[in-house]
C-alpha cells in the first residue's frame, strides 16, 4: 500500500526458511536468530530512532550449534517473551480524524513539545494547547465512539454488528487505567546479577547497599517501561515524577468484541457484542466487580490500591449486557431484559440499593485505620427499586447514578448525592427546627440537635453563639417507582453534614413531559439530551459549567480596574446557607459559601435551544456539545485551553475567589473544529477530545509527512504543512499564540521567542538530523546506533545469504543509499 505505511512496509525484512544444507547453524539456533531478528525489526519499524532495542547476542555465531547455541536460543526466546507486552499487534488502517485541545499533560494530546507549549499556573508539569492537535496513532477504518476519564481516553473503532470493534487507549497509565498490561521494563543482565547477589547476601544476613528489590528483579515496577513526567527548569535542573507513567501512542486492548466503552476516574469498562463486560484499572472498593479472588496487582504507594492492568471479564449474573457506565468509584450496567446492576463504593447511596450498612468495609491500612465510609459491593447486584422496570440506558456520574426506561416517552430515575441540586429534583429551603420544626410536636428544647447550642446558666436557658449553629434540615419531594409523591428527609454523610443523599431510585419529575434519550453525568453537574435535540443542565453553576447563562452578579469583569463588577440583572440562584443562634435564641441565616450557586432542577440551555444537539460531554468544570450540522460548542472554565482558541479573554467572566478561573457562561461555537466535521466529543478533567468524520487535506499532508519520517507522531500542524490557501496557522509557536499566551491571566510562561523559525520545521525533528535519512527518512536503518547495527549484522551472519527476499537494489541492508 502507498502513503504513510509505505516506509514501514519497506522496512520489514522477510526471511524465508533455509534450504537444505545451506545453514551453518543448528535449527534451534536458527529459530533463536530468526526470533531475535524479527523482534529487532518489529521494534525498528514501529519506533525507529536512536532508542532502538538492544537485543541480546544471538547464539551460534561460532557456527558450532552446540550448547552455546541452545543457551542463546533460550535467551532469544526470553527476550522475545519479555518484550511481548511492548510489541502489541500493529494497528492497521487509516489515520482517524481524532483531535484534541486543552491540557497536554500525561500525553493526552500526544507527545507534546513542552518547549513550544505554554505552561499555566504554578505546576511545572502542566502544559496545554488551545489549538487543535491531531492524535496520530489512532488507526482504523472508521471511528465509532470516544470516552474520556480523569486523564485517559478510549476510542472504539471499526464496529460492525455481530462482529464487534476494537478499543484503543492512551493517557495516564498508572493504576492500570489504560488496560495495556503492566508495561514493565525489561530484565537486563545487570538486573539479574544484582538480584542473584542480593539473594546470596540475604541468605548470609548481610545488608545490600544500593539494591532496590522492586527495581532489579524480573517483576520490576509496573509501567516502568513507559515515560514519566519530566520537566527541565531554566537552571538545567531536571524534575521527574516517577509515579506518573503515561502512554502517548494509542494501543489496542484485547477485550473481546467491544461495541461501547466507558471511562471512569481510574477505571474503565466495555460491553461486547456478545453481551459480556470487560473491565480494567483501579479495583479498590470493588469497582471492577471481579469479586474477592480477582487477579489484581498492588500499588507500591498504597497497599489498598489494587488494580487490574489488563481487561478482565466480569462474571455478570444477568443476561446479555447492553450498556455499561463507569463513575468515580462505582459501575452500573443494564442487560437486554431491562434489569439494572451496580457494584463498587456505596457511599452517598450511589449504588441505589437502600441501606448499605451491612456491606463489607475496606481492610485496615498499614496503621490499622479502617475507613468507616468504605462500604462497598464486590460483585454486580441488581438494583431492587428498579426490579420489573424495563431500563434501556444507564449512566454513572461521580457521586450519582441515572437510569432511563426503554419506553417512549422515557422516565428518568436518579439516586446518590443531592448536594448542589445534583439529583435534579428540586429542594425545600433548608431550615433550622427553631424556625420551622420538622416535627411540630417536638420543640427546640427537646430536639437533639438544638440541645447542642443551649445551656443552663443560673437556672436560665441560654444559647451558645456559634458560626453555624446545628445542621439544618434538608427536605425534598420525591417519587419512588410506582409510588405517590412524598416529602423525604435526606440522609447525611457521617463526615460532612452538608453531603446529603438519597440511597434508592427516585423519579425526575421534571422530565415527565419530554423524552430523554441520553444523560451526560459529570462531577458536580449533569446534562440531559431529549429527542428534540434540546439540552438541559442542573447542579453546581460555578465556572459556568452548566451553560445556563449568568448566575453570579459579581462575575462580570471590569477591564479598566482589573476586578469584578456587580451586575444587578443576573437572576438569583440558590446557594448553600448557614444559620446561627445568639444568646437569646434568635435565629439568623446567612450564606455558607459565596460561590456555591446551583441549579436544583433541569434548565434548558437557552443560547442553543434553536440548535439541534446530537451529543454532548461533561468534564469536571467544562462541557461540550455537537449539533446536527456538525458544529462544536464549548463552555465552562477556559483555563488550560479546555474551550479551544479563545479570541478575547476580557469577554470571559471571572470567579471572585479564583482570578485565573475565567469562564464562559453560554455555549459558543468553536469554529476551528468545523474542518473535521465533529460527530462525537469527550471531556477529560482538563481537555476536550473530538472524533471527526473528515480528514482535511492539509492535515492529511501533515499526517503523511509525520508518518514517513517518524512512523507516528502528534503535534500541532506547522505553517509549512498547511494548504496554500489556508490563512490560519495552528502552530503552537505562532506569533498569535505567543501573544495570546503571554497576556493570559495565570500563565506562568509562553512559547519561546525564537519559535517562529522552528514552527516551519517538522515537529520533533531530532537534532543534527539524527534518525532522518537524506532521502526523506525511508531507510529503516537510518538513525540507529553503531552498536545495534553490529549486533544485528552478527545475527544476520548466522543466516544463509540466499534466505533473504527483496533486500534492495544494492543487496546490502546497511547501504547509505
Amino acid at each position: 500500500q502507498n502513503g504513510p505505511e509505505q516506509s514501514n512496509i519497506r522496512g520489514r525484512l522477510r526471511v524465508m526458511g533455509p534450504k537444505s544444507g545451506a545453514s551453518r547453524a543448528s535449527p534451534r539456533s536458527m529459530t533463536g536468530s530468526l526470533k531475535s531478528l524479527g523482534t529487532s525489526f518489529k521494534k525498528l519499524t514501529s519506533r525507529g530512532g536512536d532508542d532502538a532495542p538492544k537485543t541480546s547476542r544471538s547464539a551460534g555465531s561460532d557456527g558450532s550449534g552446540g550448547s552455546r547455541g541452545s543457551r542463546g536460543s533460550r535467551m532469544s526466546k526470553s527476550s522475545a517473551a519479555s518484550s511481548k507486552g511492548e510489541d502489541e499487534e500493529v494497528i492497521v488502517g487509516i489515520q482517524l480524524p481524532i483531535f484534541g485541545f486543552g491540557s497536554a499533560r500525561y500525553g493526552l494530546l500526544g507527545p507534546a513539545e513542552k518547549d513550544v507549549l505554554p505552561t499555566e499556573g504554578g505546576d511545572v508539569f502542566e502544559v496545554y494547547s488551545d489549538e487543535m492537535r491531531i492524535l496520530l496513532g489512532y488507526r482504523g477504518d472508521f471511528g465509532v465512539g470516544i470516552s474520556a476519564g480523569e486523564s485517559s481516553v478510549c476510542v472504539v473503532t471499526d464496529y460492525v454488528e455481530e462482529k464487534g470493534g476494537k478499543v484503543l487507549s492512551h493517557g495516564l497509565a498508572t493504576l492500570g487505567r489504560l488496560g495495556i498490561g503492566t508495561a514493565r521494563r525489561r530484565k537486563t543482565l545487570t538486573d539479574w546479577r544484582k538480584k542473584k547477589s542480593a539473594q546470596n547476601k540475604e541468605k548470609k544476613g548481610v545488608g545490600v547497599k544500593g539494591y532496590d528489590k522492586a527495581e532489579s528483579n524480573p517483576f520490576a515496577p509496573d509501567f516502568s517501561r513507559l515515560p514519566c513526567e519530566t520537566v527541565t527548569l531554566p537552571g538545567g535542573l531536571i524534575i521527574k515524577d516517577e509515579t506518573a507513567r503515561f502512554l502517548s501512542k494509542p494501543k489496542w486492548l484485547k477485550s473481546g468484541r467491544p461495541k461501547m466503552v466507558s471511562c471512569g476516574q481510574q477505571h474503565a469498562a466495555c460491553a461486547t457484542e456478545d453481551g459480556k463486560i470487560f473491565v480494567w484499572g483501579m479495583a479498590r472498593h470493588g469497582r471492577l466487580g471481579l469479586g474477592k479472588d480477582a487477579r489484581v496487582q498492588t500499588s507500591l504507594e498504597d497497599g489498598n490500591d489494587i488494580y487490574a492492568p489488563k481487561p478482565q471479564r466480569v462474571d455478570f449474573p444477568g443476561s446479555r449486557v447492553t450498556r455499561v457506565s463507569c463513575g468515580h468509584k462505582h459501575t452500573i450496567a443494564c442487560d437486554d431484559r431491562g434489569d439494572t446492576y451496580v457494584w463498587g463504593l456505596a457511599r452517598y447511596g450511589r449504588l441505589g440499593i437502600g441501606d448499605f450498612s451491612e456491606l463489607p468495609l475496606e481492610p485496615p491500612d498499614e496503621n490499622g485505620f479502617v475507613d468507616q465510609c468504605s462500604h462497598h459491593q464486590n460483585q454486580p447486584m441488581v438494583v431492587p427499586g428498579l426490579h420489573g422496570i424495563q431500563i434501556g440506558n444507564v449512566v454513572a456520574g461521580a457521586y450519582n447514578s441515572f437510569a432511563i426506561t426503554a419506553g417512549v416517552p422515557s422516565t428518568v430515575y436518579t439516586w446518590g448525592l443531592s448536594r448542589y441540586g445534583m439529583l435534579g429534583i428540586g429542594d425545600f429551603p433548608a431550615t433550622c427546627c427553631i424556625k420551622d420544626r420538622w416535627d411540630p410536636d417536638v420543640g427546640p428544647q427537646d430536639c437533639d440537635r438544638c440541645k447542642r447550642t443551649q445551656v443552663e446558666k443560673h437556672g436560665v436557658t441560654t444559647f451558645l453563639e456559634e458560626d453555624r449553629g446545628h445542621p439544618h434540615f434538608h427536605r425534598v419531594k420525591i417519587t419512588r417507582p410506582r409510588q405517590k409523591e412524598e416529602v423525604y428527609l435526606l440522609l447525611e454523610d457521617p463526615e460532612d453534614e452538608l453531603d446529603t443523599y438519597v440511597p434508592f431510585p427516585i423519579e425526575m419529575n421534571s422530565f415527565q413531559a419530554v423524552h430523554v434519550t441520553e444523560i451526560f453525568a459529570g462531577t458536580y453537574h449533569h446534562m440531559a439530551l431529549t429527542d428534540m435535540g434540546h439540552l438541559f443542565a442542573w447542579g453546581l453553576l460555578r465556572h459556568g459549567r452548566c451553560g445556563v447563562g449568568k448566575f453570579d452578579p459579581n462575575s462580570a469583569y471590569f477591564k479598566n480596574e482589573n476586578k469584578p463588577k456587580f451586575d444587578p440583572h443576573v437572576p438569583q440562584y440558590p446557594r448553600e446557607i448557614k444559620f446561627s443562634v445568639n444568646s437569646k435564641g434568635q435565629y439568623r441565616e446567612g450564606v455558607l459559601d459565596e460561590t456555591s450557586f446551583y441549579q436544583p432542577t433541569p434548565k434548558l440551555l437557552e443560547s442553543i435551544k434553536t440548535v439541534k444537539i446530537i451529543t454532548a460531554a461533561v468534564g469536571e468544570c467544562h462541557a461540550a456539545a455537537v449539533s446536527c450540522d456538525n458544529k462544536l460548542y464549548t463552555w465552562g472554565v477556559a483555563r488550560h485551553g479546555r474551550l479551544g482558541d479563545v479570541e478575547d479573554w476580557d469577554q470571559l467572566h471571572i470567579d471572585p475567589k479564583d482570578a485565573a478561573g475565567r469562564y464562559r457562561v453560554d455555549p459558543e461555537w468553536t469554529e476551528a473544529a468545523d474542518e473535521i466535521v465533529p460527530i462525537k466529543v469527550a471531556c477529560t478533567n482538563t481537555a476536550t477530545m473530538i472524533l471527526g468524520s473528515v480528514m482535511p487535506p492539509q492535515w492529511q499532508q501533515f499526517v503523511d509527512k509525520a508518518n514517513a519520517r517518524f512512523g507516528w507522531m502528534s503535534a500541532s500542524m506547522s505553517v509549512a504543512s498547511r494548504s496554500p490557501g489556508s490563512s490560519r496557522p495552528t502552530s503552537a509557536g505562532s506569533s498569535r499564540a505567543q501573544s495570546r499566551a503571554g497576556s493570559r491571566p495565570g500563565s506562568a510562561g509562553s512559547a519561546r521567542s525564537d519559535q517562529s523559525p522552528r514552527s516551519t520545521r517538522s515537529p520533533r525533528q531530532p537534532k543534527n538530523g539524527a534518525g532522518i535519512s537524506p532521502g526523506g527518512g525511508d531507510s529503516p536503518m537510518s538513525g540507529l546506533g553503531s552498536s545495534f547495527k553490529n549486533r544485528l549484522k552478527l545475527s544476520l551472519s548466522n543466516l544463509p545469504q540466499d534466505s533473504f527476499r527483496s533486500m534492495g537494489s544494492s543487496g546490502s541492508l546497511f547501504s547509505d543509499g
